[in-house]
């Protein structure tokens, strides 16, 4: 799953009349679709609770994630973003396990349902 190993690094000013920089660091692995959309939710959870801010103009490309901060709030933006990407991976293993678990009894029940089937055809057949 992607988690953050790293520190964040200062990047370049975006800002820096207002002392905005970016910042980015990299994921052990490139999160796929489903792993951004639930991180992204997670991230506004998080922000509505707490009324921190992860930053703003946030990318994630690869396994290179980066957002634009005040210097000021940098850190704690960056603790967010990391603390929300460990939540993400919980969640996304338990969101796969139910998956998984989903699909396998839905082919043991189609494969009890095909068995079925073929005892009423073969009980059928004798009659």
């Amino acid at each position: 799953m992607p988690e953050i190993p790293g520190e964040f690094s200062f990047v370049r000013w975006v800002r820096p009349e207002e002392k905005v920089g970016r910042w980015e660091s990299k994921f052990a692995s490139a999160p796929d679709a489903e792993w951004k959309t639930l991180f992204e939710y997670e991230l506004a959870v998080e922000a509505s609770h707490s009324g921190n801010s992860a930053g703003t103009s946030r990318t994630i490309e690869g396994a290179t994630i980066t957002f634009d901060s005040p210097d000021s709030w940098a850190k704690a933006a960056a603790d967010m973003i990391r603390r929300t990407a460990q939540k993400t991976d919980t969640r996304m293993v338990d969101l796969r396990r139910r998956q998984r678990n989903e699909t396998e009894a839905r082919q043991r029940q189609a494969e009890w349902r095909a068995e079925e089937l073929r005892a009423s055809e073969e009980k059928h057949r004798k009659l």
